[in-house]
């Protein structure tokens, strides 16, 4: 009876039938919608009838019953959630790809910006220190998970730093480091400090407590500049206290020499 009813499915899907392929899983009883191969041709369907998502959500249905054999499935769901825009379901899936495949770079990419978004420290130290050696040992995979502005914030190793593939490798030659390190310094009449930061907006809970230190900074003693490389959809959410930060400086706005000296 299963036999008969996948063959038939399937004849449908084969002859571009996917409404009625569908109709007809949809039909079927649990035991049998269940079933993997059923799940995995519902998706087929789903996914011809541009529905990518939904697609992606049978995939997973049946990764999760087949277990280890699973995994291309998951990749393929994974790449679905991804391009579709539903970050969230990709997060919630890229940990089980990443436990498929150590070396699937996306999937690592994403995990490991997940754990500096939620501020998961005991998480986060134990990936910086196994990031760290993985770098000092020159494994590129390690440098090409790693995104320059996160480095900042557990890295101080400029030489390990600089090998970060996610930099402008092309324009940090040796004569830019040069230049970097013996401009001479320009005294002003103030002291300069320099915060940077990609959460200069009112929705992140450390720029509230930032708000009343740069409130309580001499303006007439020191020159504060903002160096900011917020995303556009956090600036677009702030309600306001950016304008009271100060001077700030879009960091993409920068000519490529300024910001790499």
């Amino acid at each position: 009876m299963t036999a008969d009813l996948t063959n038939t499915i399937l004849s449908l899907y084969s002859q571009g039938l996917f409404q009625a392929a569908l109709d007809a899983v949809k039909a079927l009883p649990p035991g049998l919608a269940d079933d993997p191969r059923i799940a995995i041709i519902a998706g087929q369907c789903l996914y011809k009838l541009g529905h990518a998502e939904a697609a992606a959500d049978h995939y997973v249905r049946a990764a999760e019953r087949l277990g280890g054999e699973g995994a291309q499935l998951r990749k393929l769901a994974y790449d679905l959630y991804k391009n579709t825009g539903n970050r969230e379901k990709a997060v919630a899936l890229a940990e089980q790809v990443f436990q498929d495949d150590p070396r699937h770079l996306e999937a690592a990419l994403l995990r490991r910006k997940r754990l500096f978004e939620l501020a998961m420290l005991d998480e986060l130290k134990l990936a910086n220190d196994a990031a760290a050696h993985a770098i000092a040992q020159g494994d590129e995979f390690a440098l090409a998970c790693e995104m320059p502005m996160d480095a900042l914030y557990w890295c101080d190793d400029e030489s390990m730093l600089a090998r970060l593939s996610n930099q402008e490798k092309s324009v940090i030659s040796p004569q830019i480091r040069l230049a970097r390190r013996t401009k001479p310094h320009v005294y002003g009449d103030k002291i300069r400090i320099g915060y940077l930061s990609g959460d200069f907006t009112s929705n992140h809970a450390v720029m509230v407590n930032l708000q009343g230190v740069l409130e309580r900074h001499n303006r007439n003693r020191f020159e504060i500049i903002l160096y900011c490389y917020t995303k556009q959809a956090k600036i677009d959410r702030d309600n306001g206290s950016r304008a009271r930060m100060g001077t700030i400086k879009q960091i993409a706005d920068l000519s490529t020499q300024a910001r790499v000296i």
